[in-house]
């Protein structure tokens, strides 16, 4: 609010002038580094709220063009968003996923659903869908994106 950003604008003008009389500027504390190098300032529950409104920014835009923790953080709450979503879709939980093989059509279907839609690394989706090795992981994702008939792509139209 209004109010909120002239007390914030303040905060900052006060913190430049400690800055600039300080002999090493750099280094004057860790908090200014977090200014300096981040994009939100402030509390936890702020910056939850800030990830959040990155859903509205990074909407149909290239994921790799946003880089920094606040992004990495919107991606996994994302992804984390999308894995429960198809499990969801898909009539499965969590813990059933450890009784298919780490090949079935449903859990390379999900890893296509998070990989399609975030920048999360094939780790995580690995070991969210209990896939096992990570190295396979690019050719599930790609056979599901090919999928012309079949299995696959019954199952990437239920997720779309």
């Amino acid at each position: 609010d209004a109010p909120g950003r002239a007390k914030y604008r303040q905060y900052m003008q006060k913190r430049v002038l400690e800055i600039a009389a300080s002999d090493k500027p750099g280094e004057a504390d860790e908090r200014w580094n977090k200014i300096r190098r981040g994009w939100c300032f402030g509390s936890d529950q702020f910056r939850d709220r800030m990830v959040e409104s990155l859903d509205g920014v990074m909407k149909g835009k290239r994921r790799d063009s946003f880089s920094g923790d606040e992004s990495a953080r919107h991606d996994t709450l994302e992804a984390q968003r999308l894995f429960d979503q198809a499990l969801k879709k898909l009539k499965l939980n969590s813990s059933s996923l450890a009784e298919f093989k780490k090949s079935d059509p449903r859990k390379k279907a999900i890893a296509w659903a998070v990989r399609k839609n975030t920048s999360v690394r094939n780790e995580w989706i690995a070991r969210q869908v209990q896939m096992g090795c990570v190295s396979n992981m690019s050719q599930y994702v790609r056979e599901v994106e090919t999928a012309k008939d079949g299995i696959l792509c019954e199952l990437k139209e239920i997720l779309k």
